[in-house]
Formats: structure tokens, C-alpha cells, sequence
């Protein structure tokens, strides 16, 4: 048995325990700026350059029934871009999960 094995598997652990939050992080920030970027679109198309105020955190609970419909909507929209994302991601690294090698960590 080579001396350094037990070394290696403390530093993949130690850098699987470290990269695992950073790649949550990293997603979550992403996948929001895809939502925050798809609620602003919608509720502009609909609302005109106002919209792009209201998406910006304005809203009020008086607003007319046109613009919480706008909003309503562009959450939904905003939503489905986040779970498409998601889709796709998991489709991509199932796929890439079938080219990882298996290797053996001892031999009996």
C-alpha cells in the first residue's frame, strides 16, 4: 500500500467539502438572475417602461388588476425559465455522468 493513498483521499474530500457550497452558491445566484431577468421582460412587455420600475421591488398591494396580473405573470415566466434551466443542467451532467471512468480505491 502506497504511504500518500490516504493523503489523496483526504484532499479530494476536503476539496469535494469545499467545492459542493461554491457550486450551490453559484447556481442559486444564477438561476435568480435568470428568474429576476425573465419577471423584468414580462412584466415591461407588458406594462411598458413602467414595468421595468414595478419589477424593480415598487409593488404595492393597491395596484390595479392589470398590473398584478403582469406581475403574476411575470413571476410564472420567470419561474419556467428557472425550471427549464434546471432541466437542461441535469440533463447535461447525467449525460456527462456516463463518461466518468470508474477506478478502483484498493485492490483485494
Amino acid at each position: 500500500m502506497n504511504s500518500a493513498e490516504p493523503r489523496d483521499m483526504g484532499a479530494a474530500s476536503g476539496t469535494q467539502t469545499l467545492l459542493r457550497p461554491v457550486g450551490g452558491s453559484l447556481g442559486v445566484a444564477v438561476l435568480g438572475s435568470v428568474c429576476t431577468g425573465r419577471l423584468t421582460a414580462t412584466v415591461t412587455d407588458r406594462l411598458g417602461a413602467d414595468g421595468a420600475r414595478l419589477s424593480g421591488g415598487e409593488l404595492s398591494p393597491e395596484l390595479p388588476e392589470p398590473v398584478r396580473h403582469a406581475v403574476r405573470t411575470g413571476v410564472v415566466e420567470g419561474l419556467h425559465g428557472v425550471a427549464l434551466g434546471t432541466a437542461a443542467l441535469c440533463a447535461v451532467a447525467f449525460a456527462l455522468s456516463w463518461l466518468v471512468r470508474e477506478v478502483p480505491l484498493r485492490g483485494r
